[in-house]
């Protein structure tokens, strides 16, 4: 398996094994608070992109992928969490906000992309494809590791599965819930 340059593969690094749970929590609370990443959460205020069980899925992870101090990057966030709402998401637009975010102006660059993907596929390598979790999961961590961040909930416009891509709410400008019922078979 090739060394992906973004990923440090820290398999044999001393740091990576002295690693506990608290230690990666405490690792994941700072990457929050880099000013990249606090200002994209900030940006989101219906909590649209990322709520807590998104949130919680990228530390979740980063846990699966075993990673040392020096992975907690900006870029591996966003990795992740792009990574999180292709497995539980459906909103396209969203996807495509989250790689904007971490791309920046190299979004539509044919090799920016590229390499993205190529880091993405990286990520599930380094989980051993092992993308899925459940709220059992997710309550786990919101009790053994208390943070304020766990208090994201996502505004009710933005439940559910029919998503409008043409309407927008006024208050964070991504797409919401279509109103449309679905008919009961009968």
């Amino acid at each position: 398996m090739r060394q992906n340059p973004n990923m440090s593969n820290s398999n044999n690094s001393f740091i990576k094994r002295c690693m506990n749970l608290q230690d990666h929590a405490t690792c994941f609370f700072k990457l929050l608070c880099k000013p990249h990443i606090k200002e994209f959460l900030h940006m989101d205020k219906c909590c649209a992109l990322i709520d807590k069980y998104i949130l919680v899925g990228v530390f979740i992870y980063f846990l699966r992928a075993e990673f040392g101090v020096e992975d907690y990057s900006t870029r591996n966030f966003y990795i992740a969490l792009y990574l999180c709402h292709e497995i539980y998401e459906e909103v396209n637009s969203l996807k495509f906000q989250i790689a904007k975010r971490c791309l920046g102006n190299c979004v539509r660059n044919r090799d920016c992309v590229k390499r993205f993907d190529e880091d993405r596929f990286y990520l599930l390598q380094r989980m051993n494809f092992h993308v899925i979790y459940d709220k059992s999961h997710c309550n786990l961590i919101f009790s053994r590791f208390p943070h304020v961040v766990w208090y994201r909930i996502r505004s009710d416009v933005h439940h559910g599965v029919i998503v409008d891509e043409d309407k927008i709410c006024s208050a964070c400008k991504w797409p919401v819930v279509s109103n449309l019922k679905l008919n009961k078979l009968k």
